[in-house]
């Protein structure tokens, strides 16, 4: 039986997807970001300087997504 309950995120398909746009992906390790499925932010390789993503939480998978296909 499979659990519907548990939301994984293929954390190396967001990284790629964020890569071919030339940023990084990070992810927040605070257990607010964890509970909401949230907490990934895009960085600048070259600055460090935050891209898309609030400083708190972050975005979500989806959002991430979304973020890399309108730019």
């Amino acid at each position: 039986m499979k659990n519907t309950y548990a939301v994984k995120t293929d954390y190396s398909r967001l990284r790629n997807l964020v890569l071919k746009q030339g940023y990084q992906l990070r992810r927040h390790r605070t257990k607010l970001a964890r509970e909401w499925n949230a907490g990934y932010y895009i960085v600048d390789p070259n600055t460090g300087e935050l891209v898309a993503g609030h400083v708190n939480l972050g975005f979500g998978p989806n959002e991430v997504e979304q973020w890399c296909k309108a730019e």
